[in-house]
């Protein structure tokens, strides 16, 4: 832990110059260090990378007329960016799961619409014949009977007039 304190207040001076920096006690600063570049070259950079980076953040706190407080708090980057991260991916996955429901339900549709539609186009089929045949026999018969007549066969002995 003191180590992390030695290198967050070197990361500080280095960056605003001294504790009593204009930045620091008019602003809130956010931003990320390399403790292991610092010890290198002494310059901080800001990382983006989970591995040797630390985020740190500031707040003047005025406790009265004469007294002001730098409120520093320094957590290793990946604390928050780890579950921001986990999160993120469970969001997609959910997301994409999501969307592979929906295109399963709307393909079952699809095909459940088809195959209405086929079988009341075969069951209308079906009807139209059935009603065709029960209209058309009795006027083919009526059609034999005329023929009948036409030709003067008056006979009644036929299937036709029964």
């Amino acid at each position: 832990p003191q180590q992390v304190v030695k290198d967050t207040a070197i990361a500080l001076l280095t960056l605003f110059g001294d504790w009593g920096a204009e930045q620091l006690l008019t602003e809130e600063q956010l931003f990320t260090f390399q403790p292991s570049y610092l010890h290198e070259t002494g310059k901080v950079i800001n990382c983006s990378s989970t591995t040797d980076c630390m985020q740190v953040g500031t707040a003047s706190v005025q406790l009265d007329q004469d007294t002001q407080w730098l409120a520093v708090v320094v957590l290793p980057f990946g604390f928050f960016a780890t579950k921001a991260v986990d999160l993120a991916e469970q969001v997609n996955y959910n997301v994409t799961t999501l969307h592979a429901d929906i295109d399963a339900t709307l393909t079952k549709g699809r095909l459940l619409s088809v195959g209405i539609s086929f079988g009341m186009m075969l069951v209308s089929v079906g009807v139209g014949l059935v009603v065709a045949f029960l209209v058309t026999r009795p006027l083919r018969r009526l059609g034999k009977l005329m023929h009948r007549l036409g030709s003067m066969d008056f006979s009644h002995g036929t299937p036709e007039f029964e």
